[in-house]
């Protein structure tokens, strides 16, 4: 059920699979591609609404970053 960007998912609020792979997209291309286009304040922002709604995939989301940042 999707309700004002929102997912409920068995009872779990979530931001959507679709919304995760852009945040990823976005920051792979930040940091690897140094791709200028990526508006780093929306990317923070969206950081920010996911981590409220989903601490875990926040979590792993900056493991994911911080490993992007050692591998280049």
């Amino acid at each position: 059920m999707l309700v004002t960007g929102l997912l409920l998912n068995s009872g779990q609020l979530t931001v959507g699979r679709d919304r995760k792979r852009k945040v990823r997209a976005a920051a792979y291309n930040y940091f690897i591609k140094k791709d200028k286009s990526v508006n780093e304040n929306r990317l923070l922002g969206m950081l920010a609404f996911m981590r409220d709604i989903e601490p875990d995939f926040y979590k792993k989301f900056l493991k994911y970053c911080h490993k992007l940042q050692i591998e280049d």
